[in-house]
């Protein structure tokens, strides 16, 4: 269940346009747990998430618009689950209840000019995200015949030659992307030329 409540400033003027917002969320997620021990578990985020939202023009016909949003990701219930799944006999999946929910920070800017008289435009796009608390899944090989605890006193054997995937949480996940394009009149073709020049980076 999530329950979230904003408060937010927006401004117009001379064809700009600007937004503040900030949205207060509360969640809670909560579940009964019958196997393999009888379990049950509460888990409550509370959070301040930002927006930022904003187009101005510019000289010339340029215009740029930004985009700032704060977000959180809760983990699903089968993922907070202290549970073993071993359908698969190869890969068995358990469940970590100390994950914690992931914040990210995403911005998005956009610049764009055209020139009607030559027929030319040109634009550029960034997008960057920050994620704490990122969310994935650790393998672990079994290269040998172990013996795991899934509860309170509750131990199983995980037999050599078995992987067993458990989600965890990680801090400095960055994905980031610029691309800009260019797009010109070629008179002789009587024909546009456009070109795009991307970069993407991600760790």
């Amino acid at each position: 269940t999530t329950h979230q409540s904003s408060i937010s400033f927006t401004n117009r003027s001379f064809g700009n346009f600007f937004r503040l917002q900030a949205t207060y969320q509360h969640a809670i997620l909560t579940n009964d747990q019958f196997f393999p021990h009888p379990d049950n578990f509460q888990r409550k985020f509370n959070n301040i998430l930002p927006s930022i939202f904003g187009r101005v023009n510019l000289k010339d016909g340029a215009s740029m618009f930004i985009s700032y949003r704060g977000e959180t990701d809760e983990p699903s219930v089968s993922q907070l689950q202290n549970v073993l799944d071993r359908s698969n006999t190869l890969l068995w999946s358990l469940g970590n209840p100390e994950l914690k929910q992931s914040y990210s920070h995403s911005l998005y800017a956009r610049y764009e000019k055209s020139n009607i008289d030559k027929n030319s435009s040109i634009s550029n796009l960034i997008r960057f995200q920050s994620t704490q608390n990122y969310v994935t899944n650790e393998i672990t090989f079994a290269s040998e015949d172990l013996v795991i605890e899934v509860g309170p006193d509750i131990e199983l054997e995980v037999p050599r030659g078995t992987q067993i995937s458990q989600p965890i949480n990680l801090n400095g996940y960055i994905s980031a992307s610029n691309n800009t394009t260019l797009s010109k009149l070629i008179k002789p073709l009587k024909s546009n030329l456009s070109t795009t020049l991307g970069i993407n980076y991600r760790r």
